[in-house]
């Protein structure tokens, strides 16, 4: 469990570096959403350097 725990809170650190560690929204409503969304950019974004690895493309040549 232990384990996990520490999986989880090292992609909610990697997320709040990103994308930011406020939530911008106003509603409750809202804040999900933003929250929702970046965690599918977080996602969006490690599928893509997954796939650029798999292909053999090394992730500085595109920054």
């Amino acid at each position: 469990i232990y384990h996990q725990r520490s999986k989880v809170e090292t992609v909610f650190s990697v997320i709040k570096r990103k994308y930011g560690c406020f939530v911008l929204s106003k509603s409750f409503d809202t804040q999900k959403k933003e929250l929702l969304f970046r965690m599918v950019a977080y996602n969006i974004d490690r599928k893509i350097i997954l796939s650029l690895v798999i292909r053999g493309i090394h992730q500085s040549q595109f920054k």
